[in-house]
């Protein structure tokens, strides 16, 4: 709008092995360097508290895509998971405060979608 200010940021990124598009190869290569210890030391792993921010979920942003190829991940990897948080309004499956209210209103039908395929 007028008289909003712009700023622009660039920022660099160093990697340790192959630079790679931030796409679910790239997930999977990140927790996969997690799998291996968890493989070699023979110890179970666990993801606590993964989300995305209820803007991610909005006008294709890809949240709901996000959470699909994470939980892939973590499936195919067989490492336990906890989403964060099922009543929040920023980062809920219900996107309100009330853990007693679960109106279709506040549904994130999008992530309902993804939980109900992947973790039947």
């Amino acid at each position: 709008p007028a008289g909003a200010d712009a700023k622009f940021r660039l920022d660099f990124y160093t990697s340790d092995g192959t630079a790679m598009p931030r796409d679910k190869n790239y997930l999977a290569a990140e927790i996969n360097r997690y799998a291996e210890l968890g493989r070699k030391w023979n110890v179970p792993l666990y993801l606590g508290e993964f989300g995305c921010m209820s803007g991610a979920y909005e006008d294709g942003r890809g949240g709901t895509e996000w959470v699909s190829d994470i939980i892939d991940i973590l499936l195919d990897n067989h490492i336990g998971m906890d989403f964060h948080t099922y009543h929040e309004i920023n980062f809920g499956l219900y996107r309100n405060d009330s853990g007693e209210d679960t109106a279709p209103e506040y549904l994130n039908t999008g992530l309902h979608d993804v939980f109900s395929e992947k973790l039947r």
